[in-house]
């Protein structure tokens, strides 16, 4: 990695608090928390500033299916904890050799050859069932767990140091089974006088579970959709049994059933609900699915955990913009509704034309002011010096268009090609 794309990242990671890639998430209409959320009352549209009064107006693009763009604003009862300070506004240019610049990434997806899940002490003493379908597996459990035993298929029991391979130190209740016990039902018991978190691991099964959420943002109030593939070497099987839960960072969980499809997979739109007295911060919430099935008369469990950041629109992009041409470089005025005081940042990557009339990146725009409630304005401005030094010409694009609550850490808004510049220049 060159030292231009590593100052790309750091500043980036800097400038917006924000150290992971986002996925857009579409808001066509206000969401379910919104349609109840007190009305604002907000100043009428603002007028660009005195430098850009004579700039070109221009709208952003229409959001697609992929972006991330609020219908509303909703007042935030957190409070912003961004540092105080005024405006900043810089650039800074793009390596062209750069191949790595990802204006809509794929939301994280996760793949599982084993599960987990948390028993109860009872259950534990009384036998827990353990599905293996590989042999040698690999098991943990909590240290609440003391007492181990497993029963094989066969009937014969299975000790720590005998049958039972430790992994680690002996605190850390880590084994593994021996290969030549084979696969099957086995069963777990100890002692316990709390809850014990157990996970299974069969690193060589050919059995994955496969999950992916449509997004890694979502607004509160709004639904998000998960996808699980249950694949046998390569190929969808069907599942007996299937759950995934969207658990709050609190712990309080929402479950659900996935519904089979066509294709072979399992699908399920999860509400993404804050209780009445609470409001989702900045921490992430979890996404858990279990399926269950049989292959060739092997009993099989699998689980798999992925993540999502959950925003409260505490300020939007109204989709009004000026853009000014002069002889210090271009600037992009972008209008924004404002409903809670904070810090807003706004980020974006210029594009230009080359020779060819292809797109290709120019420099990296950043500016960030704190801002209060009412209709604001964030300048983006891009050098002179960096757009003559890129060979690019016009018309030029504003790409991966991103705002950024800084006070409270939302991402408010992400936009894969936001804005072509249409003037006459």
């Amino acid at each position: 990695m060159n030292s231009t794309h590593l100052a790309f990242k750091t500043a980036l990671t800097i400038a917006l608090l924000l150290a992971a890639s986002l996925a857009p998430e579409a808001a066509a209409s206000p969401s379910r928390s919104l349609a109840h959320a007190t009305p604002l009352r907000l100043e009428p549209a603002a007028s660009p500033s005195p430098t850009l009064a004579r700039a070109t107006p221009l709208r952003l693009e229409p959001a697609t299916a992929d972006d991330l763009r609020a219908a509303a604003v909703v007042v935030s009862r957190l409070p912003s904890t961004a540092p105080v300070g005024g405006p900043v506004n810089f650039t800074w240019p793009i390596d062209q050799a750069s191949d790595d610049l990802v204006a809509r990434p794929a939301p994280h997806s996760a793949a599982s050859t084993g599960h987990a899940r948390t028993v109860d002490p009872a259950a534990l003493r009384s036998g827990v069932t353990l599905a293996i379908s590989s042999p040698g597996a690999f098991f943990k459990l909590s240290p609440a767990a003391r007492e181990i035993r497993v029963t094989t298929p066969d009937g014969r029991t299975l000790r720590p140091g005998a049958g039972l391979n430790p992994v680690g130190p002996a605190d850390d209740l880590a084994f593994t089974l021996d290969r030549d016990l084979g696969t099957g039902k086995f069963l777990l018991r100890a002692e316990a006088d709390a809850p014990v978190r157990l996970d299974i691991l069969e690193r060589d099964s050919d059995l994955v579970l496969l999950i992916q959420a449509a997004r890694d943002v979502v607004f509160v109030g709004d639904s998000l959709r998960v996808e699980a593939r249950l694949l046998h070497r390569g190929r969808p099987v069907a599942a007996e049994q299937q759950s995934a839960r969207l658990v709050d960072p609190d712990g309080r969980a929402l479950t659900r059933r996935l519904t089979a499809q066509a294709d072979g997979s399992y699908r399920v739109d999860l509400p993404v609900q804050a209780p009445a007295q609470a409001e989702p911060d900045a921490r992430l919430w979890t996404i858990e699915v279990e399926l269950a099935a049989t292959i060739a008369d092997r009993p099989v469990r699998r689980s798999a955990t992925t993540a999502v950041a959950v925003s409260v629109p505490t300020a939007r992009l109204t989709g009004l913009a000026h853009v000014d041409h002069h002889r210090d470089g271009l600037r992009a005025e972008l209008e924004l509704e404002v409903a809670s005081d904070s810090r807003y940042a706004v980020t974006a990557v210029l594009h230009g034309r080359n020779r060819d009339g292809q797109l290709q990146p120019i420099a990296v725009g950043q500016s960030a002011a704190p801002l209060t409630p009412g209709r604001r304005h964030i300048t983006l401005a891009f050098a002179a010096a960096t757009i003559a030094a890129s060979g690019m010409r016009g018309p030029f694009e504003l790409h991966d268009l991103r705002l950024v609550d800084q006070g409270r850490m939302f991402v408010l808004h992400r936009q894969a090609r936001a804005l072509v510049d249409r003037s006459d220049h």
